[in-house]
């Protein structure tokens, strides 16, 4: 069993009525990751980056024909082609995350479970 990274936003917030304080947290999902690669990431000065740069180097463009909208089938020759890259997708995900909760007063935390 591998120890894989985490990504959580945290930050301290206060009830205006009542003068309460709690803690709220939000975690990312983020791909599992070899144990290795996780203490890579936690030693890294920028774990958000390190941890998008081992995904990047981990996924690849992968190209899909294109159909008309009424070749539900793909009977016919494709229009046009497509081209996808999971790990891409992802990392803007997580960028767009990270840049939102920071914005938003969290703090963003790596941790290994």
């Amino acid at each position: 069993m591998s120890m894989n990274i985490c990504f959580e936003a945290v930050r301290e917030v206060q009830v205006v009525k009542t003068g309460a304080r709690s803690v709220q947290t939000e975690e990312a999902a983020v791909w599992q990751t070899p144990t290795a690669v996780t203490y890579a990431i936690l030693d890294a000065e920028d774990q958000v980056q390190a941890y998008c740069d081992w995904v990047l180097s981990n996924s690849k463009d992968q190209t899909y024909p294109v159909f008309e909208e009424d070749d539900l089938w793909g009977e016919r020759e494709p229009i046009g082609e497509r081209t996808f890259n999971q790990g891409r997708d992802h990392v803007d995900w997580l960028q767009e995350w990270v840049k939102n909760r920071i914005d938003e007063g969290y703090e963003i935390r790596a941790y290994m479970m």
